[in-house]
């Protein structure tokens, strides 16, 4: 009988040998799906590296005239050496809900690894129609908004204590934002961001005064106000950009290697500029 069960026991070894042999074996190219394609970035820039030369014919403005530049479109390895060569420090792209206002607004993964390894820091601003004033009567927006934009925070893997812009896109009345900004600036300060403004020069002194918007850790402890290109003749803005009450005065859309954009004055070392945790 022990004979006959050592067999048996012989043949179940067998027979699983042959199951995973038959498992493990390799699939007919025919049955395979395609490979995908591995994320190629470039080598990490070291902090101090020097900026590669700019060619006079790319030349779009005077190499360090501008700290920051912020396009609604993606970048690409081409695009972001040319900003290098420009001496831009920084990179803003926006946050915005999986059904975007503008097609390709929010960076994907990919384009945030480039922006980080070819030496640049990221800022980010919250756009979802907010140029327009039913965006800020709609009591529901603040909590879908702060959503997205924590989902967006993990998944870039932002460091707590950088900060997080939001747009007010118009010459609007405070009492129009008032509401909004308190709402979703509770929501982001809870997520351990700080919080900034994008607007104009009335918005920027209103929501500083109500303690609505963060400062910089900067000397001066500027208010975290990104001055709009478009709000030279909004409230207050003139006179914000005279007193220096500000971190970024955004300049007027240009295009700059086949890239749309606006460029920035960078009015303080921090301005909530982070590179992932």
């Amino acid at each position: 009988m022990r004979h006959v069960f050592l067999h048996c026991s012989w043949l179940v070894v067998c027979l699983l040998a042959l199951v995973i042999s038959a498992c493990t074996a390799d699939v007919p190219d025919a049955l395979k799906g395609p490979t995908p394609a591995p994320v190629v970035t470039p080598a990490p820039v070291k902090p101090g590296a020097p900026y590669p030369a700019l060619a006079p014919a790319d030349k779009c403005f005077e190499p360090g005239a501008y700290g920051a530049v912020d396009l609604a479109q993606p970048t690409d390895q081409k695009f972001l050496n040319l900003m290098r060569g420009h001496r831009v420090d920084t990179i803003m792209r926006y946050y915005d809900w999986v059904k975007e206002s503008i097609s390709g607004k929010t960076p994907k993964a990919d384009e945030l690894a480039r922006i980080f390894a070819t030496g640049f820091s990221f800022a980010g601003v919250f756009q979802h129609y907010n140029s327009s004033e039913s965006t800020f009567r709609d009591s529901g927006r603040p909590a879908i908004d702060a959503a997205r934009i924590g989902e967006l925070a993990k998944l870039w893997k932002q460091p707590k204590g950088s900060a997080v812009y939001v747009g007010y896109d118009g010459d609007f009345p405070y009492s129009v934002i008032q509401s909004y900004a308190k709402d979703i600036g509770a929501r982001i300060r809870a997520m351990g961001f700080r919080v900034g403004m994008y607007g104009s020069g009335g918005n920027c002194k209103a929501l500083a005064a109500a303690g609505l918007i963060d400062r910089s850790s900067s000397a001066g402890k500027k208010p975290l106000c990104m001055l709009a290109a478009s709000s030279w003749g909004w409230r207050e803005t003139k006179a914000v950009l005279a007193s220096g009450e500000y971190v970024l005065a955004q300049y007027v859309n240009k295009k700059c290697g086949g890239k749309s954009m606006d460029w920035s004055k960078v009015n303080s070392l921090d301005f909530g500029q982070w590179v992932p945790q």
